[in-house]
């Protein structure tokens, strides 16, 4: 009995198929791995969220500072909320790139600041920011912040400040605006420790304005 093997056409067939299944699936593979770190990411600014709301209840109902002076160092909220998550990683996305801890170039000393994840830093953030209509939560009293499941505290960000400038330029420019790293997306902390993901592309402008004000009549 003769053996018959694959032709050279056949062969070709078969090579250019699984070429075309390879360029489907692995965008396919990407957008899961990606989804994976989204996951990742989010459960860590659940935790930031979680530790805002115990540093509120041990410090007079006062929401965590943007930065402040302890002794001879400046300490950013990041410190204010380390004792409470004990666990240094949390403040690391695992999409972003880089450390997500960094040296302070703007004043000395400073302690190190975590760049990976952002503070709303309205009113009383960066350089004393003062906006129209900017009013953000940190060192607030909780009963200011009058819806706080609508108001955001924390996001994906490149430096230690957030801001909402991508969208809304004229509330300001001082503090960066919001990175989206995830899947055309960003993750956000509110004022009530829940966390949720929003679209951030060109044609979907992420949470509205509303979200990054404390006061419902800005």
């Amino acid at each position: 009995m003769q053996r018959r093997g694959f032709t050279l056409i056949e062969l070709l067939v078969v090579i250019a198929i699984i070429a075309i299944l390879a360029a489907i699936l692995f965008p396919v593979f990407a957008r899961a791995r990606e989804k994976a770190r989204q996951t990742s990411c989010l459960s860590n600014i659940k935790q930031l969220g979680l530790a805002a709301q115990m540093y509120a209840q041990d410090y007079d109902e006062r929401y965590v500072f943007w930065a402040v002076t302890w002794g001879s160092e400046t300490a950013w909220w990041a410190q204010g909320c380390e004792p409470y998550v004990k666990n240094s990683q949390l403040f690391a996305c695992p999409s972003a790139d880089g450390d997500a801890w960094r040296s302070c170039g703007c004043g000395s000393p400073q302690k190190v600041r975590p760049v990976h994840y952002g503070v709303n830093c309205g009113a009383g953030g960066q350089n004393g920011t003062q906006v129209p209509n900017w009013h953000g939560p940190m060192g607030q009293k909780l009963a200011v912040i009058e819806a706080p499941a609508e108001v955001i505290w924390v996001g994906d960000s490149t430096c230690v400040n957030l801001g909402p400038n991508n969208y809304y330029p004229t509330q300001g420019s001082t503090c960066p605006g919001v990175a989206g790293r995830h899947n055309e997306g960003a993750n956000f902390g509110f004022c009530d420790g829940h966390a949720k993901w929003f679209k951030w592309a060109n044609q979907n402008p992420g949470p509205p304005w509303g979200y990054w004000t404390r006061t419902a009549s800005d």
